[in-house]
């Protein structure tokens, strides 16, 4: 993803679809879990049942259900979170020093959409499920992603490691 793509523009309507080619990119490992919880999905609306229902709410004058996809926090929180810390247990520093190459350029956004999933997809994550290998992921975070993570940690209950890497008080 080239910075012109999640850079300037509206904050508003910024479609986070658009980040998971580029995540996918990076960490490869992600797309065969969302793909096999899209194909679940499409399974379970191309059932008799569903399709029933669809036939139905068609007589109604409804749309029909669009199979599901997971949206990006899902992504971020189920697959990719997981994956990156299976980086910092193998010890993989130049895989940990991409995602967080592409995570900062994500949090040096325009799009207050895509800031947020940042804030709380990543952040959220490293600071509380994550806590224990903060030390090792912090030397990768970049300057905004800190400040980021700052932020957010500040309505935790945080480690005083941490804390003490986050110069919070």
């Amino acid at each position: 993803m080239d910075k012109k793509s999640i850079q300037g523009g509206s904050n508003e309507g910024y479609d986070l679809k658009q980040l998971l080619p580029e995540l996918i990119k990076i960490v490869p490992e992600v797309e065969e879990p969302y793909l096999a919880e899209v194909n679940r999905s499409k399974a379970f609306h191309e059932s008799p049942e569903q399709q029933q229902l669809a036939e139905i709410r068609a007589l109604r004058g409804k749309p029909a259900k669009k199979p599901y996809e997971p949206g990006m926090y899902i992504v971020f929180e189920a697959y990719l979170m997981p994956q990156f810390i299976k980086f910092v247990q193998n010890n993989e520093k130049k895989r940990v020093a991409a995602v967080f190459d592409w995570i900062e350029r994500l949090a040096n956004s325009e799009h207050k959409d895509v800031v947020g999933l940042v804030e709380i997809a990543v952040c959220e994550a490293l600071v509380t499920n994550y806590g224990r290998y903060f030390s090792q992921i912090y030397p990768y975070l970049g300057k905004e992603t800190i400040k980021l993570c700052r932020g957010v940690a500040r309505g935790f209950k945080i480690s005083s490691e941490i804390k003490a890497l986050l110069k919070i008080k």
